[in-house]
């Protein structure tokens, strides 16, 4: 099952794999609006949060999130998204390509407020549809020098795609190297590469993909464990 997670420090991420025709499940931390609001307990039904969903090409839902434990005097607040969550379930519908989201809030006063990115809706892709990594290969040559080459296929729809790769056993491992791929034919087939990227030799390499759907970032980054290129000898 796929899940839309809305954590408490304002990121919004996919876990599991988004599949038309599938349940996926939406978690939200209600203090993203809540916060503040005088009178507000964790679950009380006097505040009504409802999400909003835009399936693309066509179809939309509006479902309410509800806290499965009841109410809480004391939830658990932590800004990662492991704390007290709202929550739901919803279909996929068949045709789906983007899930527009947004969450509406009604307090106990009656008024009303929204999560929507300054409303811009929070956008999510079906990935698995998007792009396939045909493959991340690490050539270590005999000269002392490494070759990181990463090879994608993309619907047509993409526009842009981004590796962003990181070399674990490295003296900096937590930096983030961004290379653009291009187009490329491969026995008839257009395909996205980085080329042949030159890395120190014996480098372990763990990487994620950014790509770029109509001017709109999106992220493929194996449910957050990232991808480990494979490592071969010539």
């Amino acid at each position: 099952m796929g899940h839309l997670i809305f954590t408490l420090d304002f990121h919004e991420f996919v876990r599991g794999i988004l599949t038309p025709g599938k349940e996926s499940r939406i978690n939200y931390d209600p203090l993203r609006l809540a916060s503040g609001k005088e009178g507000y307990v964790y679950g009380s039904p006097e505040f009504n949060f409802t999400a909003h969903f835009e399936f693309k090409p066509e179809g939309s839902l509006e479902i309410p999130l509800i806290s499965e434990t009841g109410i809480l005097q004391n939830e658990v607040i932590k800004e990662n998204g492991r704390g007290s969550m709202l929550t739901s379930d919803f279909l996929i519908p068949d045709s789906c390509e983007e899930i527009s989201a947004w969450i509406s809030l009604q307090d106990n006063n009656g008024e009303v407020s929204f999560d929507s990115d300054f409303g811009n809706n929070y956008h999510f892709r079906i990935t698995s549809q998007d792009i396939e990594i045909l493959g991340a290969e690490i050539v270590n040559l005999k000269d002392g020098v490494g070759q990181l080459t990463v090879k994608v296929k993309a619907c047509v729809d993409v526009d842009r795609i981004v590796v962003r790769y990181r070399i674990t056993n490295g003296k900096e491992p937590y930096t983030e190297i961004p290379v653009e791929l291009f187009k490329t034919n491969l026995k008839g087939k257009t395909i996205w590469t980085t080329g042949d990227e030159l890395i120190p030799y014996g480098s372990v390499v763990a990487y994620d993909l950014k790509y770029f759907v109509a001017g709109k970032e999106y992220k493929s980054d194996n449910n957050g464990n990232y991808y480990i290129a494979e490592t071969k000898i010539k």
